[in-house]
């Protein structure tokens, strides 16, 4: 049995794994050998290229392993997966453990800002639920995670992508952004893309609009001087007030 887990677990080809399976299936010692297969090294064969090799593994995994085994960092690499059936089991331990995934702070940014539609997707349908069950430093953190992207983005990035985290956060987390450093907010000012330049005018009009004479004449130039019309006006608003 020992041979037969080392082909199932190495073969690289079909014929090779069906031949280790169908013997194995046959050893009275199968259940004993089983029982070694951990969880990493299931989830490491489903990254197999090979589908059969995959489902065994997820065959194993279901029958021996909770869908709260399945952590945060796991649930990643399982929408990474190349096997539809893999991805889809990856979705049934999301929603058998949302609210555990929800206080986790740097998973939901990953998934917010990352390529997987699915999972951008799984975020907005549950926005309410995660941002009720985040206290002000959770959202701060997140912030700051969303910011950093905000700042890698360039002219290639999505646009939906950002508009849609920017209506999320400008809605969901008024409060927390007018927590932001004023550095930040005129680093994202100074950003190329116009939405993001844009939201960091929002954000100074917001942390501002109350105590216009606390607006800094630097940043007041900033607004003035800027290349795009609509930032120009908040600093025109800004300016009147003071």
């Amino acid at each position: 049995p020992q041979a037969l887990v080392h082909l199932i677990i190495e073969a690289r080809c079909s014929y090779v794994f069906d031949f280790a399976m169908r013997a194995f299936e046959k050893n009275a010692e199968k259940d004993a050998f089983l029982a070694k297969f951990d969880l990493n090294l299931l989830l490491k064969m489903l990254d197999a290229p090979m589908e059969a090799r995959a489902k065994f593994a997820l065959t194993q995994i279901k029958a021996r392993f909770k869908t709260s085994d399945i952590s945060a960092n796991h649930i990643t690499r399982l929408f990474g997966n190349r096997h539809k059936f893999v991805r889809e089991y990856a979705l049934d331990c999301m929603a058998a453990n949302a609210e555990a995934y929800f206080a986790n702070t740097e998973l939901i940014a990953q998934f917010m800002t990352g390529d997987d539609q699915t999972l951008r997707q799984w975020v907005g349908n549950s926005w309410a639920k995660i941002i009720a069950v985040w206290g002000d430093e959770k959202r701060q953190v997140f912030l700051t995670r969303i910011v950093a992207f905000l700042m890698q983005c360039n002219h290639r990035s999505d646009t939906n992508r950002i508009t849609h985290i920017i209506r999320l956060i400008s809605n969901d987390l008024s409060d927390t952004l007018k927590t932001l450093n004023i550095k930040v907010i005129t680093d994202l000012l100074g950003h190329a893309r116009a939405e993001i330049s844009q939201f960091a005018a929002q954000i100074i009009k917001r942390q501002y609009e109350n105590q216009p004479d606390r607006l800094a004449q630097e940043t007041l130039n900033l607004l003035l001087a800027h290349h795009d019309e609509s930032v120009v006006t908040i600093g025109r608003e800004l300016m009147r007030n003071i």
